[in-house]
């Protein structure tokens, strides 16, 4: 995978110029970040095998150099041990490091992979007809969203399975903060926060969009909006405040930052947080 790391050439008679210097693997060219007339360091490019073949060429020099053959290995691999006629559907980790999976069959099947162990089967969702589509672990329950009105949770001691709370509209995304706060969101729900009493509030965001993912990060909801054609904004927006104690609703700063993700614009804005007057959620017991 490109930029996961670099490799350095040593050599000779190499331009101390980044582009006098091209460096290719088997005919993919790598992006070259450093030169010197002895070395020359290359992103990892994104090609892995055993028998690649180096080539080098620095404007101005009469030869090509060549090298091979030279082996990159792939920076990613299976785990777990799945099928790959089984369809994922959610994955979570809990703070030690486990990792709880759903899958998307018919049955929806939750697997457990502790660190170095294999994968085990710890139980099944019970809800007929419909998939995960978002999870995360929460003190020994998983909390899970299925595209409907439902906050769901699902215990890992007991294996029982109940619901945690019914939101206005359905939602299909969602993280915990810190403080034990619950955000989530779907297809034009607007973002619903879950309070303590297990009430809701709504952040009066983009109502008539579609959110495809909540997280929250270093204190930060990050959610991702897929515009109405008719808003002529581009189709998909990272919108971005900030969690304090008392969870907020965000005042637009006026400060945005354009960027892009794979091929889909993306403008991000920063927003101010005025407090709202309730009592912050604990974490669900």
């Amino acid at each position: 995978m490109g930029g996961v790391n670099y490799i350095t050439i040593t050599g000779s008679n190499f331009s101390t110029s980044n582009d006098s210097n091209v460096v290719y693997f088997s005919g993919y060219q790598a992006e070259v970040s450093q030169s010197t007339p002895t070395s020359i360091k290359v992103r990892r490019p994104n090609k892995s095998g055993d028998s690649l073949m180096v080539k080098i060429v620095t404007y101005g020099e009469f030869e090509m150099a060549a090298f091979g053959p030279y082996k990159i290995s792939s920076v990613y691999g299976t785990y777990g041990g799945f099928l790959s006629t089984i369809e994922l559907s959610a994955i979570s980790a809990d703070k030690n490091g486990n990792l709880y999976i759903i899958d998307k069959s018919s049955s929806k099947t939750v697997f457990k992979i502790a660190p170095g162990q294999d994968k085990e089967t710890i139980g099944t969702i019970s809800t007929a007809g419909k998939f995960v589509t978002d999870m995360v672990e929460n003190n020994g329950k998983l909390i899970f969203l299925m595209a409907d009105t439902k906050v769901r949770r699902y215990d890992l001691t007991t294996n029982l399975q109940d619901t945690l709370a019914t939101l206005p509209k359905k939602v299909s995304y969602g993280d915990f903060d810190r403080n034990g706060n619950y955000y989530a969101g779907g297809i034009k729900t607007d973002l619903y926060v879950l309070k303590q009493n297990l009430t809701n509030v709504a952040a009066g965001l983009y109502a008539t969009y579609t959110i495809r993912d909540v997280r929250v990060f270093n204190d930060y909801v990050t959610y991702w909006l897929k515009a109405e054609p008719q808003l002529r904004v581009p189709r998909i927006l990272q919108r971005v405040f900030g969690v304090n104690k008392s969870w907020t609703i965000p005042e637009r700063l006026g400060r945005e930052k354009w960027c892009w993700t794979g091929r889909q614009p993306v403008i991000m804005r920063h927003h101010r947080i005025p407090p709202l007057n309730f009592q912050m959620m604990e974490r669900f017991m």
